[in-house]
């Protein structure tokens, strides 16, 4: 089971922090809904035809850092490149 885990941050102001907690929890929820329903829908599609099998391509800055262990690999240990990305 995969159990995502998300932490948002604000800057200190009026708006006392349980507020805030309710309003992104509201603006969070139907994300995590649509989250949900593409996992659930994943996991019948490995149910029918096995194990995933993923593509990288050679634009994926973090593929390998992430496969690697996935797959019970290790990362080399050291200094990795640096490598910027926008949201």
């Amino acid at each position: 089971m995969i159990r995502p885990v998300a932490c948002f941050t604000t800057p200190k102001g009026i708006v006392p922090g349980p507020l805030k907690a309710l309003i992104i929890k509201t603006f969070i929820a139907p994300v995590v809904r649509q989250d949900r329903r593409a996992l659930e829908a994943q996991a019948g599609v490995i149910a029918r035809f096995g194990a995933p099998r993923y593509a990288q391509s050679p634009g994926d800055p973090l593929g390998d850092r992430v496969r690697r262990p996935m797959d019970g690999g290790l990362l080399e240990p050291g200094i990795t490149d640096r490598f910027e990305a926008t949201l």
